[in-house]
């Protein structure tokens, strides 16, 4: 089984990355077909332990499989490949959900449903179109 350590000062936190990666890495373990051509993980973390996990079953990335991460955390650029992620205003999202949660608590009635905060494709070379993937060994 695959395995990542983040250094941290939370032992919450380190479990979490560790559970992240090690899903992510057998969720390649359970998918090495071909068949499998694109991957978008839940977050960023899960998306570097399938990359790992991918090279150690001799998929590549992104001839073989495309991989999407979803954050945009700072290290995302540095991987290997650099991932391609979604980015998003956590902090706008932040703000909406404590103005919702202010409303809910004061009684009183917003204007409604708000529109979706906007997210952000940041493309880089972890994906790719199918038609330049390699083909099956």
């Amino acid at each position: 089984m695959t395995e990542a350590w983040a250094v941290t000062k939370s032992p919450a936190r380190l479990v979490t990355v560790r559970v992240k990666v090690v899903l992510a890495a057998r969720a390649a373990e359970t998918a090495p077909t071909p068949e499998v051509t694109a991957v978008t993980c839940g977050n960023d973390q899960m998306a570097l332990g399938l990359l790992r996990a991918l090279a150690e079953h001799g998929r590549h990335v992104p001839d073989d499989v495309s991989v999407v991460g979803f954050d945009d955390f700072p290290e995302a650029a540095f991987f290997q490949p650099p991932l391609t992620t979604v980015r998003q205003d956590f902090a706008e999202l932040g703000r909406r959900a404590l103005h919702l949660l202010l409303e809910h608590i004061s009684g009183e009635r917003g204007p409604g449903p708000t529109l979706p905060v906007e997210a952000e494709l940041v493309v880089r070379a972890s994906a790719g179109p199918p038609g330049g993937r390699r083909q099956p060994r």
